[in-house]
């Protein structure tokens, strides 16, 4: 699934708080999301690099962490 104004297919809170944050700070389509855990999702932009998103239940933020792989 790609980023989308609407945010679906979520799974957990955790998730969801993910969303709004990648849909705040990318275009609509411009990363094709990946459902890692509960409170993780894989962005890969069209080159297919790819960053991690995850809630941090300590600070309630959401990380972006680079991902060591390259697709």
């Amino acid at each position: 699934m790609r980023n989308n104004e609407a945010i679906r297919g979520m799974r957990t809170r955790e998730q969801y708080k993910v969303m709004e944050f990648i849909n705040r700070n990318f275009e609509p389509g411009a990363l094709e999301i990946e459902l890692v855990d509960g409170e993780t999702i894989r962005g890969i932009d069209r080159n297919g690099r790819s960053m991690i998103f995850r809630w941090d239940q300590s600070t309630r933020e959401v990380e972006a962490l680079d991902d060591l792989v390259t697709r």
